[in-house]
């Protein structure tokens, strides 16, 4: 992220995905290979198939394959010995190792076993095994790998909801300690309520998940928002998680229903909308019985909400965690406010907030050791009491 008098340029992944960055990439790659490959000129006329024909750029593509086949297992087995390696140490580390083990198998192995001509006798049960030793993997290296990463008695945090769902999972997963593995599956503009919230001016986009590939994702809801309930079963039995973090706070926005604005102070949407949270409630029990699930409130210095609307949608929440005993109430504004005042600035000086709704770098930062505090307190065996759960005092100090 970069900061230049005033202006917050950011880079976020589906914009480039909206831009057709993988079909430029493609055909980029296309072209390379078809300046490279033509035989019928000779090599002093094609100087980039001069340059690329030998040496170094020849090895690396003799190692592309094995790279492509054992990257992977090297890069799990490098994650599972150490927990807190940086991702750029295991590129380094774990593709030198790939390309090593490449070069061993190919050299060593391979070309001393293949024999010189194959036969259905040779080559039956060489597929065979290979085919048998997929299917096994398949369906064992899942549970493995999720067996090793609960290793150490961590905490599997489920992130579901909109797009501010999406900055509580960074702050958790990147920008704090790394205490607790992070599964965002945050869709952004999505909410328990029927009508869709309004267009907030900037959409924001999750690093962690896989979100829209069209504009039409940064002008509304996610697709999977009309079965939201759908979704959620199939995330969380994917995942298996500890401890649920949900953010709907976008539906503290007022909104167009017909010819009418509707907003939480209203009594046909306080009915609806407690019907939609008892039939979360019920969703979350079945699916994750005895799981936390934090449910953070509304913030009152949002760019989206005005303090009456996030009051009453404030209400709806403390109402279900009176009613749920699995829902904990997360009041976000006890690490981003102290009494009427609210926090715009970090402790080094740069804005809190990206757009007025969603943090930047440096105010996930600042947010991630309350929420680590705050996760680890709903994991307890015996959780306490959902106010403390809430956090009372606020161990974000920054500028105002």
């Amino acid at each position: 992220m970069l900061v230049t008098d005033g202006i917050i340029a950011t880079t976020r992944p589906a914009d480039w995905l909206r831009g057709g960055g993988p079909a430029v990439a493609a055909g980029a790659g296309a072209l390379l290979l078809a300046s490279v490959d033509r035989p019928p000129l000779p090599a002093r006329h094609n100087p980039l198939q001069w340059l690329l024909g030998r040496g170094v750029p020849v090895e690396l593509g003799g190692l592309g394959y094995p790279l492509l086949l054992l990257h992977l297992p090297v890069f799990w087995a490098l994650a599972t010995a150490f927990p807190q390696v940086r991702p750029h140490a295991l590129l380094v580390v774990g593709g030198g190792l790939a390309a090593l083990l490449g070069l061993l198998l190919q050299d060593a192995v391979v070309g001393r076993l293949r024999p010189r001509r194959w036969s259905l006798r040779w080559a039956a049960p060489v597929l065979a095994v290979a085919y048998t030793a997929v299917a096994v993997g398949g369906a064992w290296l899942p549970d493995l790998v999720e067996q090793r990463s609960r290793t150490g008695r961590q905490s599997v945090v489920l992130v579901l909801g909109g797009s501010f769902a999406g900055d509580l999972a960074t702050a958790v997963g990147r920008r704090g300690s790394g205490r607790y593995p992070v599964v965002d599956r945050s869709l952004p503009g999505c909410g328990l309520f029927p009508a869709p919230p309004p267009v907030t001016p900037r959409a924001h986009v999750s690093a962690d998940a896989q979100l829209p590939v069209s504009a039409r994702a940064a002008a509304g809801p996610a697709r999977n928002c009309a079965h939201w309930d759908r979704y959620w079963r199939s995330q969380i039995a994917a995942s298996r998680p500890d401890v649920l973090l949900v953010d709907l706070s976008g539906d503290a926005a007022a909104r167009l229903v017909g010819t009418t604005v509707v907003s939480p102070c209203d009594v046909g949407y306080r009915q609806v909308y407690r019907e939609r949270l008892a039939a979360a409630a019920r969703l979350w029990e079945q699916e994750a019985p005895g799981r936390p699930v934090l449910l953070a409130n509304s913030r009152r210095a949002t760019g989206d909400t005005d303090p009456v609307s996030s009051r009453c949608y404030n209400a709806l929440v403390a109402e279900a965690a009176g009613r749920y005993p699995q829902i904990l109430p997360l009041d976000v504004d006890a690490a981003l406010c102290q009494g009427d005042r609210c926090w715009d600035r970090t402790v080094s000086g740069g804005p809190f907030y990206v757009d007025a709704v969603h943090l930047t770098t440096a105010g996930m930062r600042q947010l991630a050791p309350w929420l680590e505090t705050t996760i680890s307190r709903a994991a307890l065996p015996a959780p306490t009491a959902p106010a403390s759960v809430a956090g009372g005092t606020a161990p974000v100090r920054a500028g105002r």
